[in-house]
């Protein structure tokens, strides 16, 4: 490592081996900046990995952005998010981490010929240009759902897109339709029956429905007995094992219906989120 980078990084041990090459690689990619040789990284706590949080790209932009801010280097949003190396399918990640809200990108333009990977094997040659952003309702209450589920990553999840991409022309043509016309408008709007009635109709078609059931029989399970909820808007995020069950904040019994069917089959909330509308926020202690 060079001398004009920081030397010690705390807590490496938190991540699994891939990420702790990401986080190393990402703090050599600084080693042109003129960094404080007495800096210290250290990694108090991690996301869960490998279950749909987004959490590698997360700390990766975390840890970037703090590391010019505590050595008073200004720099563009775009070369963050470029040193990440992360985006390279969908920006989703890199984008949401400076702006908040619900976020739809164009993801990277692809040559006909080339294979579809997920964005740990895909180098970005571009920033996925923001498409639209849109507040997230105040009173939306997201329930973070870990179901005893595969964890789909590396190796496996090159596999999987191997394997089950491209998919049908009409069928993207169809996700297209229910995120434009169903899902960014349901968040515009508080329309809780609208995001249901388009995440429902999503996760049976394209590439989405194929991650569904590539998931767990008990994911899967999950999956459909929450789905059968009047008022609750679930998902699989991203290869999943996680799910999110999206509710009004004043529908109590709802939420006291997700809690008791998640238990029921063995899994575990994670988490009861309000929608962020903002990015990063920097802590000093």
């Amino acid at each position: 490592m060079d001398s004009s980078i920081p030397s010690s990084i705390i807590g490496l041990e938190k991540l699994d081996l891939k990420g702790q090459d990401d986080v190393i690689s990402v703090v050599e990619r600084l080693n042109h900046l003129p960094l404080s040789k007495n800096t210290q990284i250290t990694i108090s706590k991690v996301a869960p990995q490998h279950i749909g949080l987004g959490g590698k790209t997360s700390l990766l932009l975390c840890l970037l952005t703090a590391l010019h801010i505590h050595n008073g280097i200004k720099i563009q949003r775009t070369s963050i998010q470029k040193l990440s190396n992360r985006g390279g399918t969908s920006g989703v990640g890199i984008n949401t981490f400076f702006l908040g809200g619900l976020i739809t990108d164009c993801g990277q333009e692809i040559n006909i010929s080339s294979d579809f990977t997920p964005s740990s094997f895909a180098s970005p040659t571009s920033i996925p240009p923001v498409v639209s952003r849109v507040r997230i309702p105040r009173q939306w209450r997201f329930h973070l759902i870990l179901p005893q589920g595969e964890r789909i990553s590396g190796r496996r999840e090159l596999d999987f897109f191997h394997e089950n991409t491209p998919i049908p022309k009409d069928e993207a043509l169809q996700m297209l339709a229910l995120v434009y016309h169903g899902i960014v408008p349901a968040f515009a709007t508080a329309n809780t029956d609208l995001l249901k009635s388009s995440l429902d109709k999503a996760h049976d078609i394209g590439f989405k429905g194929k991650e569904l059931h590539g998931q767990s029989i008990h994911a899967r399970d999950l999956y459909f007995a929450l789905r059968e909820l009047p008022g609750c808007a679930i998902g699989l995020s991203s290869m999943g094992p996680l799910l999110y069950a999206t509710v009004n904040s004043h529908n109590s019994l709802i939420a006291k219906k997700i809690t008791d069917i998640s238990y029921e089959f063995n899994a575990s909330i994670i988490g009861v989120c309000q929608g962020r509308n903002k990015g990063y926020e920097v802590i000093y202690d």
